[in-house]
């Protein structure tokens, strides 16, 4: 797909007029997805920059974690072989706001919850949790930002996009949640262990390679103490002994990104 498309020439439409509401709108929810309303093969979220300073406390400014975004995404796919049909576009909404538009690729195929669990697709899925695993304790040796949010089946959909001959696993919620920091990479791997369907060997000799890593000297204070809580936690679930307390439920945590 084209990395970015410029829609700041006065003669082509923004973006917002090119959309409809998406079918996938069902029940209550506060996330809203639309459609080009000429091509059904596209789901597009959409944040303000406002949205983004929101998600991340103000403490991050939104053009860096849309650069980011673009970056992170691209790189899972190159180097991970995590399958990730989409594109980033900035444009302003009908309000005039600047937005990230962010367009996947629609598949067609269904939950890895509910696929038959054929030979194929087990391996394929285990190549998806072992290169997720890979890829986190590669940041945690390169200290770089990384994507938040990779670690639940019900993110992926299994199943062809438009061109394609086979299935593949595809992460298609790709809303932008990013980290930065050893502490929040390590509450992203408990929620891993905790999300991950079956205890594939090397995806979990990967995650005890991260988890046995000796903490930074310097870590601050507060980050050494939430890092050794979720290391104790991840512990905790991979011998089957984690009971839920009342901060283990807690989900994507903001950091700064520089």
């Amino acid at each position: 797909m084209k990395e970015n498309i410029n829609f700041k020439n006065d003669e082509v439409k923004p973006l917002f007029s090119k959309l409809i509401p998406s079918d996938l709108n069902k029940g209550e929810t506060n996330r809203r997805f639309y459609q080009f309303e000429n091509d059904l093969s596209k789901i597009i979220r959409i944040d303000t920059f406002n949205d983004l300073k929101d998600r991340y406390e103000n403490m991050v400014d939104p053009m860096t974690v849309v650069e980011l975004g673009k970056n992170l995404f691209k790189e899972v796919q190159k180097d991970y072989n995590i399958q990730v049909p989409v594109e980033i576009i900035i444009d302003k909404n009908e309000k005039g706001e600047d937005c990230v538009f962010i367009v996947t690729e629609k598949i067609k195929g269904g939950s890895l919850e509910d696929i038959e669990k054929s030979p194929e697709f087990l391996e394929k899925l285990e190549s998806l949790y072992v290169s997720i695993s890979k890829y986190y304790l590669d940041k945690l040796n390169t200290r770089q930002a990384h994507l938040a949010d990779l670690n639940d089946i019900s993110q992926y959909i299994y199943g062809k996009k438009e061109g394609d001959k086979s299935k593949e696993i595809y992460l298609v919620d790709t809303d932008l949640y990013i980290n930065k920091g050893d502490a929040s990479l390590l509450h992203n791997v408990k929620w891993l262990i905790r999300h991950m369907p079956y205890k594939f060997d090397e995806a979990i000799e990967n995650i005890r390679n991260i988890i046995e890593t000796p903490l930074r000297e310097d870590l601050s204070n507060e980050d050494r103490a939430r890092a050794e809580k979720e290391i104790q936690e991840s512990l905790s679930i991979l011998d089957g002994t984690f009971k839920r307390g009342n901060n283990t439920e807690e989900g994507f945590i903001p950091t700064p990104l520089s």
